[in-house]
């Protein structure tokens, strides 16, 4: 934690306590996950539709170079 004890040693008695082990507290990370599952939900999924706009974060594809398809290779 030397970054977090250089820029905001306020926090680090917290982070202690929560992170005794590799992961924070279940609770903990049930909220998160439910505030991240919003925020794709929020975005069209994982799989955006295409009838939602694109977010202004995302880009559209429009400047991408196209892929050719692949040749599909035998084994033998």
């Amino acid at each position: 934690m030397p970054w977090l004890e250089e820029h905001h040693p306020d926090l680090v008695p917290r982070y202690q306590r929560m992170y005794t082990k590799a992961y924070g507290p279940a609770a903990d990370r049930k909220a998160i996950g439910a505030r991240v599952g919003r925020l794709i939900d929020d975005a069209g999924g994982l799989r955006p539709r295409r009838d939602l706009p694109v977010p202004r974060w995302r880009r559209s594809g429009a400047g991408q170079p196209e892929v050719p398809p692949s040749e599909q290779l035998t084994l033998l």
